[in-house]
């Protein structure tokens, strides 16, 4: 405890924390003070030169705003870096293929939820009223692309070139029939050549629950209407069908046929419409597809949370 000693002129107090001692003078006539009173007065003198000074009040620190970090891909080349940038957001936004092709951007549809996202969307079917055959486009409108990127679309030839060349892709096809089930299939391995090479196709390792109807169109060149570049000569596959495809002797697979929403006969008894043989037969048009592709080296975790608006 703190120690006090009163004598006839002075009290002594002590403070033994810092060892520093305060002496109070009173004169002779005022021995008889009574104590407390001088504990009381000692501990206001203390508390006084103990401090100094008033105590100072300071805010606290105002909390400052980080400026806005730079995006790590300010020019992504597909919607895998899209995602990587923070989008988490499905919708319409620009890239920018790393690739010899000669175009500065394009302007792309992604798929920010399907199996962790960063999808880019190459072909979309869907009840969106279009014509029956809004697909049956020449040569250079698939070459070019056509449609809406929200609606039905068709990328176009030299976009999906550049993106596939840029690295390891691969590609998922969505399904659905007229009934509204829906099918899936994979393929590890997905790229197209260039217009000189007439956009060959180059599709492996399927995995889904669709069926694979693709393999049939591996390395096969694309057709239209207006370009025969199937490997029949009886036929004109692509003009017999009314679109664009990878068409062999003729196909088991054509998502960009004749929207014939179920089963139907076909234009000339031709098997014309969106067909996906190892899922739903021959003469069986699906009413939705979705065509899209990714980088094959993906890790969901490497990407952002914070959802974002697309632009």
């Amino acid at each position: 405890m703190d120690q006090l000693s009163v004598g006839s002129s002075s009290a002594l107090f002590y403070m033994p924390s810092d060892g520093k001692k305060v002496v109070l003078l009173f004169s002779s006539n005022m021995e008889k003070i009574p104590i407390c009173l001088v504990a009381l007065v000692v501990c206001i003198c203390v508390v006084h030169c103990h401090t100094g000074s008033p105590t100072t009040h300071t805010s606290p620190p105002t909390t400052t705003q980080r400026p806005p970090q730079p995006e790590p891909y300010p020019m992504p080349k597909d919607c895998e870096e899209v995602r990587r940038n923070g989008h988490n957001v499905s919708g319409v936004y620009t890239v920018y293929p790393r690739n010899r092709i000669a175009m500065c951007s394009v302007a792309v549809y992604c798929d920010m939820k399907t199996e962790g996202g960063g999808w880019t969307v190459i072909q979309r079917r869907g009840d969106f009223g279009s014509p029956i055959n809004y697909f049956a486009k020449f040569w250079q409108q698939y070459k070019q692309g056509f449609g809406s990127l929200d609606k039905d679309f068709w990328l176009g030839n030299d976009a999906i070139f550049a993106l596939t060349n840029q690295g390891a892709y691969t590609v998922r096809f969505e399904l659905q029939n007229a009934n509204g089930v829906r099918a899936y299939a994979t393929y590890d391995s997905f790229w197209l050549d260039d217009e000189d090479n007439k956009y060959k196709l180059h599709i492996s390792g399927y995995s889904g629950n669709a069926g694979d109807s693709m393999y049939y169109h591996n390395e096969n060149f694309f057709s239209t209407p207006d370009r025969d570049n199937d490997r029949t000569s009886k036929y004109n596959c692509a003009k017999d069908r009314s679109s664009g495809w990878w068409f062999n002797y003729c196909m088991t697979s054509n998502l960009n046929g004749l929207a014939w929403k179920g089963p139907y006969k076909g234009t000339n008894d031709f098997n014309d419409g969106i067909e996906w043989q190892s899922f739903m037969g021959s003469k069986n048009s699906l009413i939705a597809t979705e065509i899209k592709i990714r980088p094959r080296v993906f890790c969901s975790k490497h990407h952002a949370e914070g959802a974002t608006t697309p632009h």
